[in-house]
């Protein structure tokens, strides 16, 4: 990973409920702004954000396809996958 800077801008491609996000903004003070199709991993993510006091760094959005962050411009891109915590017959994660 890059040196980080505040003005520099990050984007976390399917952020589910924002660890890394916050773990990134924490660290660096840049902004990250979370990506996710989850309603419920969203809603999570700001609670878990302003409990944390870092809602001034991390946003989280929901977007189908990121056409319209296509053309923003990103210091850094990041995703996370946290499949081995899903149980096989449900389909659900344990880590909500």
């Amino acid at each position: 990973m890059t040196t980080l800077d505040v003005d520099d801008c990050f984007q976390d491609i399917g952020c589910g409920i924002g660890g890394p996000a916050r773990h990134i903004a924490s660290l660096s003070e840049a902004n990250v702004i979370g990506l996710n199709i989850n309603d419920y991993q969203l809603s999570r993510a700001r609670i878990l954000t302003e409990k944390a006091k870092l809602d001034h760094l991390c946003t989280f959005v929901k977007v189908g396809i990121a056409k319209e962050f296509l053309a923003a411009i990103f210091m850094e891109a990041f995703s996370f996958q946290c499949s081995d915590t899903v149980d096989c017959a449900t389909g659900r994660a344990s880590c909500l």
